[in-house]
């Protein structure tokens, strides 16, 4: 079934949601000045007169307190944390398998982050965030949605149409158990398995877009495609990712290998929180 396209009318209680999560400060009253004490009783000189000097204003020892700001980061869904200042959206994660396990050295992928239940088995994060949320949350950092991958028949041959939508840098953040934070872009967790070069390196030109998925169904309004298979950050091709990799990549084993491995040496260890950070680039 053909994923339709996301809508803004669709989207547009999960807006109203999320700006409406945190209400207003209520202005405060403005406090009345202190009383000015009585002049001082005027005595007459007792030298010549002198010409009067101008006095100098009184400074205010209060410190003037600035506008009150949103928070750089703010929830505006569940497990979904905004900061509009830095155009980036985030959900935590974890690892859900042991990647070090030497009885299973290779780890073949098909998605970079996706909900529970779906393909975890074959993705480097396991969240709880819904993608229709984090769909809107791009949208309120200033990202466009474009469209999910597809394809189309020319004459006799199949024409692969690529997802797009607005660039976003993709980044994996975490505590290793040194104590140390690592961040690293989530391409470099992607190896090639016969070459064992980065996803980036073998697919030079490419990168992630803000597809924004679809909506599914035959009835009003629908369902958001994502939220239905799970999938958060693509990387092989199902055409229903909101956030996907705009090179193909066949996701059925039985036309092409899979060649898209875990890097296991750069990966941290089973049940490690992993920060999502989507970065809007344009």
């Amino acid at each position: 079934m053909t994923p339709r396209t996301y809508t803004p009318a669709l989207v547009l209680p999960l807006l109203l949601a999320a700006c409406a999560s945190t209400p207003p400060t209520p202005p405060s009253s403005p406090t009345p000045p202190p009383p000015s004490a009585p002049p001082p009783p005027h005595t007459p000189p007792s030298g010549p007169a002198q010409s009067p000097q101008a006095t100098p204003p009184v400074q205010d020892a209060t410190p003037s307190k600035s506008t009150p700001t949103e928070p750089e980061w703010r929830e505006v869904f569940p497990g979904v944390r905004l900061s509009r200042a830095q155009r980036w959206v985030e959900f935590d994660g974890k690892v859900p398998f042991n990647p070090h396990d030497p009885a299973t050295p290779i780890t073949y992928l098909e998605v970079i982050a996706c909900r529970p239940d779906s393909r975890e088995h074959e993705a480097v994060v396991v969240a709880d965030a819904m993608p229709s949320q984090v769909h809107a949350a791009l949208l309120l950092a200033g990202a466009v949605p474009g469209s999910p991958a597809a394809w189309r028949w020319d004459d006799q041959s199949l024409t692969f149409i690529p997802p797009k939508g607005s660039r976003l840098d993709v980044t994996l953040a975490w505590t290793d158990p040194a104590g140390l934070r690592r961040e690293h872009p989530a391409a470099d967790l992607v190896l090639h398995a016969e070459h064992k070069q980065p996803l980036a390196q073998r697919s030079p030109g490419d990168g992630f877009v803000f597809a924004g998925s679809g909506i599914v169904g035959h009835t009003s309004p629908g369902r958001y495609a994502a939220d239905l298979s799970g999938t958060l950050v693509g990387l092989h091709t199902f055409g229903d990712e909101p956030i996907a990799w705009s090179a193909y990549f066949n996701p059925d084993a039985g036309a092409e290998d899979p060649v898209w491995i875990l890097n296991a040496d750069l990966c941290p260890p089973v049940g490690t929180v992993i920060t999502v950070r989507l970065r809007v680039i344009d």
